[in-house]
């Protein structure tokens, strides 16, 4: 588990607007740091999950992050990051903290942690509740936000973006079903250490939490399933008359 660039972890089954998604999500420039230290500056940053735009500015400077135009209306950064705006002006720090785990480079050991502190900053032992928020933020930033941001972006089309998420959106209650399953299992509530070990004992799938493209992957192969599932059901009936005789 190497400390790779996330944005470069392009699944060899990926669809073909990746390439040109992957390029895009680079000039955020989260990439270029390590999850840990991306995390970290926005820790410090932030006061009781809140980053004002002041600091805003302080963790874009610290990070070299690419924040050119965020105060410019109708910019594609300001409608981006309009996305982790909190009330006020201010920015949620915690789902800036998703946003910079999933675009930085890091081992998957790492970035589950790090996820796992973003279900809440005060407790060891999380809900079930608090889990899904975050891997709802997740898949959100994947499927919604970084394809929105991507529009227009040289190689992809808006009509090509719009097209891709209307796919994603078939699957993205789905994954968030997945990975609640596959890290809760059926407890309520998780402490840090079952959180990991339920990651590494479902290392295959659970990489998909590595980088934007390998988790868009997996929402769409869910996606396919339910498709699958539907035809079938529909299948059904006419291939087993009897089963619908009374």
């Amino acid at each position: 588990m190497g400390n790779c660039c996330a944005y470069t972890q392009i699944p060899s089954d990926a669809q073909p607007e990746e390439k040109a998604l992957s390029s895009a999500q680079a000039e955020l420039r989260f990439h270029l740091h390590t999850a840990e230290h991306v995390a970290a500056v926005i820790a410090s940053n932030s006061t009781d999950n809140v980053v004002s735009a002041g600091q805003m500015a302080t963790i874009g400077t610290a990070l070299d992050l690419n924040l050119v135009d965020i105060d410019t209306i109708d910019s594609r950064l300001f409608k981006f990051y309009k996305n982790f705006k909190a009330k006020g002006g201010t920015f949620d720090a915690r789902k800036l903290t998703i946003l910079g785990v999933l675009l930085a480079k890091g081992s998957f050991k790492a970035k589950v942690e790090l996820y796992f502190r973003c279900t809440s900053a005060k407790s060891d032992s999380v809900g079930d509740l608090e889990v899904k928020s975050m891997f709802d933020a997740l898949v959100n930033i994947a499927a919604v936000h970084l394809l929105s941001y991507s529009a227009d972006s040289p190689g992809l089309t808006r009509a090509q973006v719009d097209d891709y998420r209307e796919r994603l959106q078939a699957g993205k209650a789905a994954i968030v079903s997945r990975l609640m399953t596959t890290f809760m299992s059926t407890v309520r509530t998780v402490d840090r250490e079952r959180f990991l070990q339920q990651a590494q004992f479902h290392s295959a799938f659970a990489k998909c939490l590595l980088s934007p493209a390998r988790l868009r992957t997996e929402i769409l192969t869910e996606a396919a399933n339910i498709q699958k599932s539907s035809a079938l059901k529909e299948a059904l009936p006419s291939l087993s008359p009897g089963l619908s005789k009374p």
